[in-house]
């Protein structure tokens, strides 16, 4: 089987020689949401607010008052940050609200 480039999302793998058409595949990129909290991704990664602050851009103080919930971030930050943790977006944009 072939690998395809991820930055692709249609990828024709397959040409048909009697009709001439071409069947694509269309790939997705799917991450599992494993972590609910950034404070449980920062435990389980074994990593500091140094690390977390590099990754997302931002400042270590800023990252330990998301961690305290003294802080919400803007959705645009959220957004980066359920994209490389998997934590779904409104965890991080209401870390207060009670789990369903």
């Amino acid at each position: 089987m072939s690998t395809f480039p991820k930055k692709n999302l249609t990828n024709c793998i397959k040409k048909d020689l009697t009709n001439d058409n071409t069947i694509c595949i269309i790939f997705f990129e799917v991450i599992i949401m494993q972590y609910k909290s950034l404070n449980e991704f920062k435990e389980n990664k074994q990593i500091t607010n140094s690390d977390l602050a590099s990754m997302f851009g931002t400042s270590e103080i800023y990252i330990s008052l998301l961690l305290n919930k003294k802080r919400v971030p803007s959705r645009k930050l959220a957004q980066k940050i359920s994209k490389k943790t998997g934590i779904p977006i409104l965890n991080l944009l209401f870390p207060n609200r009670e789990e369903s």
